[in-house]
């Protein structure tokens, strides 16, 4: 069954201080973990399990720097009770000023 896109715009305050965290920047939902992440200057490569109410859940994603501006994907696997549900996620993010 595919589903409409679904569009959300989200604002938030990220600091130089949360960046220099690097990994531990990342906040993690309960029964979830880092299975891989790559952090470079221009992009970044992760990789996340998660036990969500019983059904095993994989997420695979990177995104791009540039400069004020980042793009990225990513792909999520749930094995639910009536099959495998495949989801595809883009996100773009902008600069928009100070904290």
């Amino acid at each position: 069954m595919n589903m409409p896109p679904q569009i959300t715009t989200d604002q938030e305050c990220i600091t130089q201080a949360d960046i220099d965290k690097g990994a531990d920047f990342v906040d993690m939902p309960s029964g979830c973990n880092l299975t891989q992440i790559d952090i470079r200057r221009d992009s970044m490569d992760y990789g996340m399990s998660c036990d969500m109410q019983g059904m095993r859940a994989t997420f695979q994603g990177q995104m791009t720097f540039n400069g004020n501006r980042m793009q990225g994907s990513m792909a999520s696997e749930v094995d639910t009770p009536v099959g495998k549900m495949i989801m595809q996620m883009e996100t773009e993010a902008q600069r928009i000023g100070d904290c």
